[in-house]
């Protein structure tokens, strides 16, 4: 069928609305990013900026006061602060790292205070977005850092969702997927909170009550890799932010991580990112 032949269809009996379609929110640039780690009582005294921050807690917990009020983000939340307003972060008991975000957001008042002065818990999507900073270097192109910008806008977009319909989400929801997108999270959460730990496919079966089959089914599905693989590849991101804390050698980063040796260790980085932890390291601190 033609383009005129489409448009016949729609224009004819009056059935033909047009009806302009703008985007709710835009981010104009992304301004900065820096993942951060740091020991137990740390404060942070406070700051207003002109733009948003996003803080994204991987490990641990941080208070923080906005507006006289205090809130508790704890390891695989999240929270917005709006263009000038005044907030602090401090760590408690254990050390604590965390992914901060800073953009230059386009986005209506009514919005605006929809995604404020709230405490989010991370889905699997915000969760990869966490990941994906993580992960990221230097060396980036502008089509990643153009990736790295629509993650963002997909994470503000999917919270407006979340807190404007509610039900109807749910709805559309089919209880299976239901089902499985709720275990895959509390998976992928136990596996990050314990991300320091050995971690062992049958340990995952056994506490989440699921056949090996059924868990490598589900992460092959929706994460698009086997549960070892996905274990593996976590801890070995995780040593590239350890290495670039210089604060510990390079087998203690291994025996942090849970990895069985040294050996093993080098190996695995070796074929993940090109090149061995010490090169890495020296490349870093050059």
């Amino acid at each position: 069928m033609k383009l005129e032949q489409y448009a016949h269809f729609f224009i004819k009996k009056g059935e033909y609305k047009h009806q302009k379609i703008y985007p709710i929110i835009r981010v104009k640039e992304l301004i900065a990013y820096f993942y951060n780690v740091r020991g137990p009582h740390y404060f942070f005294p406070g700051e207003s900026d002109s733009n948003w921050e996003f803080t994204f807690v991987d490990n641990g917990e941080l208070l923080s006061t906005v507006e006289d009020q205090t809130y508790k983000i704890s390891s695989n939340q999240m929270m917005i602060y709006a263009p000038n307003q005044f907030h602090d972060q401090k760590t408690l008991e254990k050390a604590t790292s965390y992914l901060t975000v800073i953009v230059d957001l386009d986005i209506g008042e009514e919005n605006k205070e929809i995604i404020s002065n709230k405490v989010f818990d991370l889905d699997r999507d915000s969760r990869q977005v966490l990941d994906t900073f993580i992960r990221t270097d230097d060396s980036i192109s502008p089509i990643e850092y153009n990736k790295m910008i629509l993650t963002i806008e997909k994470i503000v977009v999917n919270l407006l969702s979340q807190q404007t319909k509610p039900a109807q989400k749910m709805a559309n929801t089919p209880m299976q997927q239901k089902f499985e997108d709720e275990l895959l999270n509390e998976i992928i959460l136990y596996i990050n909170e314990n991300i320091y730990s050995p971690l062992y496919v049958e340990d995952l079966c056994e506490r989440f009550a699921i056949s090996r089959s059924s868990l490598q089914s589900l992460f092959r599905n929706y994460v698009y890799t086997a549960p070892k693989e996905y274990i593996s590849n976590l801890k070995l991101e995780k040593s590239k932010v350890l290495i670039k804390e210089s604060k510990y050698t390079i087998s203690e980063i291994a025996y942090i991580l849970g990895f069985s040796s040294i050996h093993y260790f080098s190996r695995r980085f070796k074929q993940k990112f090109g090149m061995s932890p010490t090169d890495y390291a020296t490349k870093f601190v050059d």
